[in-house]
């Protein structure tokens, strides 16, 4: 079992994902349409794991090139670990921060749901914060159960997806 370990915000994320974006972008150049920090870490005084989420968003031909240019970075292609239109890639030896890297189809639904989320989380502070304590609760009921700590927010965040129409 991976364990649950929340740290408060910290301004460096956001600093971390520009400097490891810039160097995305300059490997893959015009192929990538855009690289998105998403996730709990994109949010100003949100609580985290500590483990920046990116998407790479790129037009479907685009795949290839994009593969073999990410690769040359140290990057291997994990597959879509079951989630449609987000490719996975893990780069064990990166010298960045811990970081989860994912190709995204434009107007895939993953792709909205990670946008559309962080944007909520970001433009909202009573969501940010029901949600910082919702993960906070989750973390303190599985200290060592990653799956059943991403189970239990899990429901309220699709409430969210819901609510937000993606």
């Amino acid at each position: 079992m991976k364990p649950v370990r929340l740290v408060d915000y910290d301004p460096a994320w956001s600093v971390q994902f520009e400097v490891l974006a810039g160097v995305i972008r300059e490997a893959c150049g015009l192929s990538v349409k855009a690289i998105h920090h998403v996730g709990s870490t994109s949010v100003p005084g949100l609580c985290a794991k500590a483990i920046l989420d990116i998407d790479l968003e790129i037009e479907v031909e685009a795949f290839t090139t994009v593969k073999a240019r990410l690769e040359t970075l140290g990057y291997s292609h994990e597959g879509d670990l079951g989630i449609v239109g987000r490719e996975a890639f893990k780069n064990p030896q990166s010298p960045f921060p811990k970081h989860h890297l994912y190709v995204c189809v434009t107007g895939s639904a993953e792709l909205k749901r990670h946008v559309a989320f962080r944007n909520a989380l970001r433009q909202d502070p009573v969501l940010r914060d029901t949600y910082a304590f919702i993960k906070r609760q989750a973390a303190r009921h599985h200290p060592e159960d990653m799956d059943a700590y991403i189970a239990e927010k899990g429901e309220w965040i699709a409430e969210v997806y819901t609510r937000l129409g993606v």
